[in-house]
């Protein structure tokens, strides 16, 4: 599901109309990809029945396999069991370590939670394959001319089917970075957030053309990829880069959020020093004075 619109790139590099369905077919063989690297993380409501609650990556760093997803689904803990999907449910186990915040949660503009994952428990989950820590990157520099897709299982698409089934059914929103100078409208900073565009109503499916997209509600947690730059995409399919974990949704200024890898990485650093040495690191550049 994608809501680009390529007429830009297409004027300033005269793209004709088959590198435009080159690039279109790349951008969906890309999301098929990230798809598989997300899992659904299931609650339990009042009436007994398993749905989607959000949505998380389990993370290889070295010999652990981390979930990461956002504070506010893990934060359902203190009422509920929460769950991964396998046969039968997985139930989520474990210290969790979230953001901390003296006030609510909405206002927590980080809401980063991670759970070390035992190896039996990522042996019995069914859905969604295990991210290497080499695909982060710390260094995306926002662009137009690179596709991004936040990637999720939204709530209304993850509920307990007639017959007691579930079966999840995951979303790859493409998007393309707002302007920096709007971040300051959902109170996002360019040196924590990423943040993409979303319209719900401008949506396009891939095969049915136009639609109204799924609310985003469930897909917190989930991960925020760069598919790959315009130009690498008219070539192939690029390998995608982890560059965030998306955390919001502001439909009336119809944005996506995500808290950058850069704080993830800190994070996991900050709980187990001893994963350093299967992190990236920051780049640097070797500043001297003439």
């Amino acid at each position: 599901m994608t809501a680009l619109r390529l007429s830009g790139y297409r004027k300033r590099h005269h793209v004709h109309e088959q590198m435009r369905a080159t690039i279109q077919s790349n951008i969906r063989a890309a999301q098929d990809y990230v798809q598989t690297l997300c899992t659904p993380i299931y609650a339990v409501d009042a009436k007994g029945a398993f749905e989607g609650c959000g949505s998380g990556i389990m993370l290889d760093v070295g010999p652990r396999t981390f979930l990461v997803t956002a504070a506010h689904v893990l934060d359902l803990h203190s009422t509920t069991s929460l769950f991964l999907p396998g046969r039968p449910l997985v139930e989520l186990t474990g210290v969790s370590h979230r953001t901390f915040t003296q006030h609510l949660r909405r206002d927590d503009k980080v809401d980063l939670g991670i759970v070390e994952l035992s190896s039996a428990t990522v042996a019995q989950v069914t859905n969604g394959t295990p991210v290497s820590a080499d695909l982060i990157d710390l260094s995306d520099i926002p662009s137009w001319l690179s596709v991004y897709g936040f990637v999720g299982f939204p709530a209304s698409r993850n509920k307990r089917r007639p017959g007691g089934m579930l079966q999840p059914s995951s979303v790859a929103i493409a998007t393309t970075a707002v302007d920096t100078d709007r971040y300051s409208e959902v109170g996002a900073s360019i040196g924590i957030h990423f943040v993409g565009e979303f319209a719900q109503n401008e949506a396009i499916d891939w095969e049915k053309g136009r639609v109204t997209a799924p609310q985003p509600t469930g897909m917190s947690g989930g991960g925020v990829w760069r598919l790959g730059r315009l130009p690498e995409l008219e070539r192939g399919v690029p390998r995608p880069a982890l560059i965030g974990i998306g955390i919001e949704w502001h439909n009336s200024k119809r944005m996506l959020v995500a808290v950058r890898s850069s704080f993830l990485v800190a994070s996991l650093l900050a709980c187990y020093p001893d994963a350093g040495s299967y992190l990236p690191h920051m780049p640097y550049v070797n500043v001297s004075q003439k």
